[in-house]
Order: C-alpha cells, then sequence, then structure tokens
C-alpha cells in the first residue's frame, strides 16, 4: 500500500473562520496533488489529466502539437509509474485562490524525485492542477557524471562524482550500486563490498544487480559459499527485466562453471538464459565452458564458437575459446615453452588449461609444479629488492603471493617474519 506523508503547518490551526479557512484549503490541495500522484503511479494518465488538471491546463494538452507549451501528463511521469511509493508535500505560498507545492516522490529503493505543482482554485471551489515543473532524481547531476567518468575508465573521478551524489540523498541505493561497481573498476573491493553491503541491507528483498556484483567480488577472492549464496539470492529477488534475469542466471552458471562445481546445474541456469535470448554470449560462454569443464570438448567448442562470433571483442570469451580449440598436448607444449623463457605465469595457466581438460595429465602436473617453483622464487626475489628500498607492505604482499603458490616456502616465511620485525622495529603501523 501506498504510504502518504504531508507536510502539515508548524501552527496547530485555532478554530477561527480565517485559519480554519486557510487549514482547510491546504488539506484540498494536498488531496488533489497526493490523488494526481496516486493515478499516474497506477499508470492512468488519462484519469489524471481528466479529474485533477484545470480545464484551460486539459484544453492546452488537447491542442495540436505545434501549440502546446506543456508536456502531457504521460510525458511527465511514464518513467515514474509504477515505482511511486510514497508522497511527501510540501507547502510553499497559499494566495488567495492560487498556491504552489513542493513534492517529493520516492521509489521503493529510496531514489527521491523532487519537482513543483501549481494549482488554482476553478470557479471558486474545487482546487487544479494548472502547471508541474520537472521531476528531477536527487543527485542525478553528480550521479550521471559519475558514471561517465567509470564507463570511460575514469573510475577515482567516477567515484568522486558518486559520493557527492550519495551526499545529496544517502537514501538511495542505486547510487550505492553505481558507487560499489565504480569501486570494483579501480579495483578496491574492500570499499566495494562495504557500499554493495549497505545497499542490500537496505532493500534485501528488492535488489538484484548488487547481489551479482557482490558474488563477483567473493568468487575472486574464492570465498565459494559467499559467492554462490550472493548469486542464488539474486533469482531468488526474482528480476523483472529479461535482460536482469538473463544476468543474473548467467552469473550463477558461469561461477560453477569457472569453478568446476554443480556443472550440471550451471548447464541448467545456461539454458534458462538461452530460452530468454537465444544467442545470448555469455549464456552461450557460459554452457560451452561448463561443457568444458565436464569433459565435453566437442559441445564446448561449438558453444565457445558461436559465443565468439556473437562478440568478438570479448576477451574472456576469445581466451576460452582458444583454450577449449586447441589439446591438452598443445597446452602443455606451450607451458613448457614459456617456462624456458621465465615467464612462469602464462607457463602457469597453459598447465591449468591443460589439466582442466585432462586431470590427469602427468606431463602437465609435473609442468606445473615447475612453474609454481619458478613463479614463487620470482616473488620472493621481487619482495627482497622491495625490502631492501623499504616498501615494506609490498614486500610483505610478494610474500604472500608466494606462499599462495607454495605454502611450504621457506624462503617467503623466513623473509616475511624479518621485514615484519623490521617494521616493529622501526615503528610502522
Amino acid at each position: 500500500m501506498m504510504r502518504i506523508r504531508k507536510s502539515f503547518p508548524k501552527i496547530i490551526c485555532i478554530c477561527i473562520s480565517i485559519v480554519a479557512a486557510g487549514c482547510g484549503a491546504k488539506s484540498d490541495v494536498h488531496s488533489v496533488v497526493t490523488g494526481f500522484f496516486e493515478e499516474v503511479n497506477k499508470s492512468n494518465f488519462e484519469s489524471a489529466k481528466a479529474i485533477y488538471l484545470s480545464a484551460a491546463l486539459k484544453n492546452e494538452l488537447d491542442a495540436p502539437g505545434a501549440f502546446r507549451s506543456h508536456k502531457s501528463v504521460h510525458d511527465s511521469f511514464v518513467k515514474l509509474a509504477g515505482i511511486i511509493n510514497s508522497i511527501e508535500i510540501e507547502d510553499r505560498q497559499l494566495k488567495g485562490e492560487q498556491t504552489s507545492v513542493g513534492v517529493t516522490l520516492t521509489s521503493p529503493l529510496g531514489t527521491k524525485f523532487v519537482g513543483s505543482v501549481d494549482l488554482i482554485k476553478e470557479d471558486g471551489r474545487q482546487w487544479k492542477i494548472s502547471h508541474w515543473g520537472e521531476f528531477n532524481a536527487v543527485g542525478s547531476v553528480h550521479g550521471a557524471a559519475g558514471l561517465r567518468e567509470c564507463f570511460s575508465g575514469r573510475y577515482g573521478a567516477g567515484v568522486a562524482e558518486l559520493q557527492a551524489a550519495l551526499t545529496e540523498n544517502p537514501s538511495d541505493s542505486l547510487i550505492l550500486q553505481a558507487l560499489g561497481s565504480c569501486y570494483m573498476g579501480i579495483p578496491d573491493l574492500v570499499h566495494a563490498e562495504q557500499v554493495l553491503l549497505k545497499a542490500t541491507n537496505m532493500h534485501p528483498d528488492l535488489m538484484t544487480t548488487p547481489y551479482v556484483l557482490l558474488g563477483t567480488i567473493y568468487s575472486s577472492q574464492n570465498r565459494l559459499p559467499e559467492a554462490e549464496r550472493a548469486f542464488r539470492k539474486a533469482i531468488d529477488n526474482k528480476p523483472v527485466e529479461t535482460n536482469d534475469q538473463i544476468i543474473c542466471y548467467n552469473a550463477l552458471a558461469w561461477f560453477y562453471a569457472d569453478h568446476g562445481m554443480k556443472l550440471d546445474d550451471a548447464i541448467d541456469l545456461s539454458r534458462k538464459s538461452l530460452s530468454l535470448s537465444s544467442e545470448n554470449p555469455d549464456a552461450l560462454a557460459s554452457i560451452g565452458w561448463a561443457y568444458y569443464r565436464k569433459g565435453d570438448r566437442d559441445n564446448s567448442v561449438v558453444y565457445l564458437g558461436r559465443a565468439v562470433s556473437k562478440a568478438p571483442a570479448n576477451k574472456t570469451i576469445q581466451d576460452r575459446y582458444l583454450e577449449v580449440s586447441v589439446t591438452p598436448a598443445v597446452h602443455n607444449s606451450r607451458a613448457q615453452s614459456y617456462l624456458g623463457t621465465g615467464d612462469a605465469g602464462r607457463a602457469l595457466a597453459e598447465c591449468d588449461a591443460a589439466l582442466r581438460a585432462d586431470p590427469n595429465n602427468e606431463e602437465a602436473k609435473k609442468t606445473k609444479a615447475a612453474a609454481i617453483t619458478m613463479l614463487a622464487q620470482q616473488h620472493v626475489n621481487s619482495a627482497q629488492l622491495l625490502y631492501d628500498q623499504r616498501q615494506y607492505d609490498q614486500a610483505i604482499s610478494q610474500c604472500d603471493q608466494a606462499l599462495a603458490l607454495d605454502p611450504q616456502n621457506q624462503q617467503a616465511s623466513a623473509l616475511k617474519a624479518r621485514i615484519q620485525e623490521t617494521k616493529k622495529v622501526l615503528g610502522y603501523q
């Protein structure tokens, strides 16, 4: 049910004729404005026009387009239909038979649209709407600028603009959603998680995109149970738009396929996406990748080939297609070649590709072990260099990366302990 909030006069109306008349007039004005936006919210634009607009304004809206100076009810408010959760009215001025009020329309996700409405008292009896101004979302100027900066890859500037938008309306969860996405582009996953959790805590059962973004963060950090819960919650919240449904189904499908888990579920979810859009490249890539992880290389090549043809600029899809289109032996040969030139990172990636296709490939296992040893040593060498340059936090990060690859690496453990002791002696926090 719609919640109606009204800003009544601060001074209590005293029952004398002049004041009582003023209070009654304001009450009537509020009823007209409220009724008008209730009709708008139900997409009853013609009813809103017939019941609540002045005769002069209706005549103007009925005139040929070239003679109109006012937007129609539909053109002005169609984007707000169905999303008005509350109406707040602020009295501005009441002069005889004319008045103006400020109106704030709030959506279920906290976005506030602010504008003004003018009214006249027709025939000295009933208040009617004679004009309205533009209704703009609070923080929209900074919000639009922030999105432009993020889309252009200027994430720092985008974050600053979106934070300014959030200052103007802290309750707008869509601004939080955009801010979280922008933080991910930096990447600053700590702050991204914080703002996205704030958005989902505000509206846990209404939002979908923040859960998809949180799942993406958790997946990248190998926090698999949290990632699965986030992706599942996005689906459970039942996105309305077809494109949002595809995104939610595909996000969980790709997560399962990429981590080699619940592969039959991944295929089923991909098929749901494809039932909504048969040539969606992300859905085609997800089902192809799931088939590959199941060991069905033939189906994998077919689906990933279609995905590449639909999205030739998508590097992730291209990389997956290139992986499945060659044999494990080719991947292992490439790995050995990279290892010979000291490119341990790419050697490791090729070994992983070979083992995804053939988990029992002994040659790939041996090459991978050698690649891990080399890459861990490279991280240790970098840590030592950074330590000598007194860049202690960066040096510890390199040690951690070495230990993530090789938890038993004594050289990395000893160097990390020495760096931490040095920081303590020097008084670093």
